[in-house]
């Protein structure tokens, strides 16, 4: 920071540090010296980084046109959407999907804002809301943001969130046919063990059976006690208590998934769960997954400052609660059907857990 007074050309820093982060280095350095260039880079490819990063521009927007970068994989282009919308900011944003075609050519999208809406956009030959539909679907590629960007026309006049909505209803179909072919080969490549192991085998079976059935018991005590808190919540917090509850409910069962299996992945178990929930409920695509779990925050955000009607507004959060009710309910007999072999246990798990995802579903349903 002495330094500065040198007049350098450029800053790098590291956003996450012991004595202050990389975004107030940022700030800092354009209080004492505007016409310096500042890059913030991290090794940690985590949403909320990104986020923070995002955010925080606008703290310096006023100073400087800032532009934030990074990749599709660690932040969708759907919550990058949802956080310059609520944020009510003017920007441009840039795609881009290096090596698509066959001789190498980058493919190239942009997507402008200005206070907080959608007003123009462009992807190939195509324009306004096709372009964002097209672009909404890239899940690999890079994106850099750029503040303070005037568009150079508007092809768009609908609200962001119907964008967001319409882009749900289109699930490829593709991508679901991949995800029954990839659960049928993997059903292929391991068939059941023979059952005519013997006795010693049967009965290491039985008590491990027995030992999951008592994990299993154990989490929906705490999954109880959710519920028993959603009864007793206020009528004002219920809907996103709702939703943080349920989603809270489908991380705990993904950890007991983990645990009893550690060599399968729970993100692939969780995206596949999701793609077949998003047949019947699409607009359960604006949860967002990070790191194998849940993560609701951007669809929190989405909701408390809709753009839409109050009417959508509720369509949404009734369509995403119920989605998540079906995933929980998709997710513990997929548990269940690979995590025991005895169809005695297995019947009476799926006796105990009917019981808790019934009075769930009143609960939830009945106060919607």
């Amino acid at each position: 920071m002495q330094k500065l007074n040198e007049g350098f050309d450029l800053v790098l820093t590291d956003l996450k540090m012991e004595d202050m982060d990389g975004i107030e280095v940022l700030e800092l350095v354009k209080e004492r010296s505007p016409e310096t260039a500042v890059i913030v880079i991290t090794g940690y490819a985590a949403l909320d980084s990104a986020i923070e990063a995002i955010r925080r521009q606008q703290a310096v927007d006023e100073m400087v046109s800032t532009t934030v970068s990074g990749n599709l994989r660690d932040m969708s282009l759907t919550s990058i959407v949802q956080m310059t919308c609520t944020d009510m900011k003017s920007a441009k944003l840039v795609l881009r999907q290096p090596n698509f075609m066959p001789d190498g050519e980058e493919r190239e999208g942009v997507i402008f804002f200005e206070n907080g809406q959608i007003v123009h956009a462009a992807v190939g030959s195509l324009r306004g809301t096709e372009a964002v539909y097209e672009l909404l679907d890239w899940d690999e590629g890079f994106f850099q943001m750029e503040s303070n960007v005037v568009a150079p026309r508007q092809t768009i006049s609908v609200p962001w969130t119907h964008l967001l909505l319409e882009s749900t209803s289109g699930l490829d179909e593709q991508g679901q046919e991949g995800a029954t072919l990839s659960r049928q080969l993997e059903a292929d490549n391991h068939p059941p063990p023979d059952p005519g192991n013997g006795l010693a085998d049967i009965e290491r079976n039985e008590e491990a059976d027995e030992e999951r059935e008592v994990e299993l018991l154990s989490l929906l005590s705490k999954l109880e006690q959710s519920l028993a808190r959603l009864v007793a919540r206020k009528d004002r917090d219920r809907p996103q208590f709702t939703l943080e509850m349920l989603a809270d409910d489908v991380n705990k069962l993904l950890e007991l998934y983990q645990n009893r299996f550690p060599d399968a992945s729970t993100d692939s178990f969780l995206r596949e769960s999701l793609v077949t929930v998003a047949k019947s409920y699409p607009t359960v695509r604006l949860v967002q997954t990070r790191k194998g779990c849940l993560d609701v925050s951007t669809l929190k955000r989405l909701l408390s400052n809709w753009s839409g009607g109050q009417q959508e507004r509720e369509a949404v959060y009734t369509e995403v609660i119920e989605g998540l009710l079906y995933l929980l309910e998709l997710m513990l007999t997929g548990t269940v059907r690979e995590a025991i072999k005895s169809p005695a246990v297995v019947r009476r798990c799926r006796e105990v857990y009917d019981v808790f995802l019934n009075d769930l579903e009143r609960e939830v349903k009945g106060k919607l």
